[in-house]
């Protein structure tokens, strides 16, 4: 029996498409073929040869074939990254003394307000020409101590990327962009500690990495990165970026 025309042809045509997505595979797609059986052996066999995964239902002078046309025999495959990002901000307290309006009053100006604050909890009377009604940062500072406020709380950055991956796909893990509006929130944090450039730095600093490989061949890639006012003296300048972790 001769071999039928489709759609006025006898050869291979493409009836359809279909974009897949497994943990095994990553993303597959699978497109479906009809024509006179001699013709469709044909291109099934040069698919076979190519690598590729076929599926074929012959029938008295005609065929349909599905060809996987990546992900199987070894064809180079699509690997579609699954990444998630996280701004995690928690508070920490560090001391009073630590706090930039502080640092920045006079060193022995300071020292007479810590001596008077000692004092005072020791019981020994204060000075009579103290002003308590001032409201300078001194007296402040002063008033604090003595109503027992011993630290401030600031807010902490920690930046996390998680990607997951098919294991033989590690390489695109590196190199992923931050989206859009994360950067606007990461770049709208001010700048909370020493920055001279000489002895500190501020900004992101990678602190941790996890490498977690599943059970169905996918790979999970977990990075963090902190923002902070690192030392120069402990810490390599090429190792802290600003605004943006890199």
């Amino acid at each position: 029996m001769a071999a039928p025309i489709i759609r006025g042809t006898k050869q291979p045509q493409q009836i359809g498409s279909r974009i897949l997505s497994s943990p095994a595979n990553g993303t597959v797609t699978v497109e479906e073929w009809v024509a006179g059986q001699s013709d469709l052996d044909g291109y099934t066999k040069a698919a076979i040869l190519a690598g590729k995964k076929v599926e074929y239902t012959k029938t008295t002078g005609f065929a349909r074939a599905a060809v996987t046309s990546a992900g199987f025999g070894g064809e180079t495959r699509d690997i579609v990254p699954i990444v998630s990002w996280q701004l995690i901000t928690t508070q920490t307290n560090k001391d009073i003394k630590e706090s930039p309006r502080v640092l920045a009053l006079d060193k022995e100006g300071l020292q007479r307000v810590l001596q008077l604050a000692k004092d005072f909890k020791d019981g020994i009377p204060l000075p009579p020409n103290i002003n308590f009604s001032l409201n300078d940062d001194y007296t402040v500072l002063f008033s604090l101590i003595i109503h027992g406020v011993t630290s401030y709380a600031i807010n902490s950055h920690v930046i996390r990327r998680t990607v997951n991956v098919p294991i033989d796909g590690v390489g695109v893990a590196g190199g992923l962009a931050m989206p859009g509006p994360l950067s606007d929130a990461v770049s709208s944090i001010p700048v909370n500690g020493p920055n001279d450039g000489a002895r500190f730095k501020w900004g992101w600093r990678k602190t941790g990495s996890q490498f977690v490989v599943a059970a169905n061949n996918r790979v999970e890639i977990s990075v963090e990165w902190a923002l902070a006012s690192w030392a120069l003296l402990l810490y390599a300048g090429a190792d802290i970026s600003s605004p943006y972790p890199a």
